[in-house]
């Protein structure tokens, strides 16, 4: 975040700050916080960077608790962003966005399994697999993004079958193309 104001930020009693102190010489290196599913990081008293899932964070603050297996509409990220601004006093041009993650709930008539057992590659690269307890994804890594398909209802323990697709981009320059480049 461009020119943040740190003091208000440190201050504001929404967030529980955790300090990261060097060993040696007692200096703070930086200031941890989270709130509604976003990580709040002060770095050296003068860098404020936050983390997280707007979608998450609009469900959590709606008291909805913090997840994002449902819709998220246009409107609802408009929201959040006034939100989050007008909470901590932070002006959306200067929240620049160094990278985003999107994606989209599909609810299929075939079985989310059957479907990431049938995603092979992505434009000619293989997905890579992964199935743990409540997990079960494939992805694929390209030069400016990860593509991630998977199991949103088996992450969430919820009924039905919820196919996430997802896209986190790893370099901005495909997303700074069509003029996003802050929350504003």
């Amino acid at each position: 975040i461009k020119n943040p104001d740190i003091q208000k930020i440190r201050e504001n009693l929404r967030l529980d700050w955790e300090q990261t102190i060097r060993e040696r010489t007692g200096e703070v290196k930086e200031y941890n916080a989270i709130y509604n599913g976003l990580t709040f990081e002060i770095v050296n008293n003068q860098y404020l960077n936050t983390s997280g899932s707007l979608h998450k964070y609009w469900n959590s603050s709606q008291g909805g608790g913090e997840h994002n297996y449902n819709d998220f509409t246009f409107s609802d990220l408009a929201g959040g962003i006034k939100k989050l601004c007008n909470s901590f006093d932070l002006i959306p041009d200067n929240c620049l966005l160094e990278n985003i993650e999107f994606g989209v709930n599909v609810c299929p008539q075939v079985p989310v399994k059957d479907i990431l057992r049938s995603a092979i590659n992505h434009k000619g690269k293989p997905f890579t697999q992964e199935y743990q307890k409540n997990k079960y994804f494939r992805e694929c890594e390209r030069q400016r993004y990860i593509i991630k398909i998977y199991d949103k209802g088996l992450q969430y323990k919820r009924p039905g079958n919820i196919l996430r697709f997802e896209n986190k981009t790893i370099k901005m320059t495909h997303i700074q193309e069509t003029g996003v480049r802050s929350l504003a």
